[in-house]
């Protein structure tokens, strides 16, 4: 008889999420591969190839339409991420909005937040 080990699977945790400029929500909304739009996104704001990232288009209080690029503190390979569900019910993090004209480093700037958040 086999001894079978169950994995339990990790819980997505939410870091923060970034606005981003309307030049970065059309990219998303043009491309038709959103993985070749994360690559993009990736290698551009220096974020880890495998930390998991997601874009959503929320709506503010004045009716304007943005996008936001959330960022996870897991750091997981793609055929893993498919376990899970990445729909968001409830905005219960920051959102932080940056002047995307200077050199961006997020994991930098993960490790500053984390530093200072937790």
């Amino acid at each position: 008889m086999a001894i079978v080990k169950l994995k339990r699977r990790e819980e997505l945790k939410i870091l923060f999420a970034i606005k981003l400029p309307e030049v970065i929500s059309e990219l998303y909304k043009a491309v038709r591969s959103k993985r070749i739009a994360d690559e993009i996104v990736r290698n551009s704001l220096k974020i880890k190839k495998n930390r998991v990232i997601n874009t959503l288009e929320l709506v503010d209080g004045f009716g304007n339409q943005f996008s936001v690029l959330v960022i996870y503190d897991n750091i997981l390979e793609e055929k893993e991420l498919l376990k899970y569900n990445m729909e968001i019910e409830e905005i219960n993090f920051r959102i932080l909005e940056f002047d995307f004209n200077g050199k961006m480093e997020i994991e930098e700037m993960i490790g500053h937040i984390k530093t200072i958040y937790n």
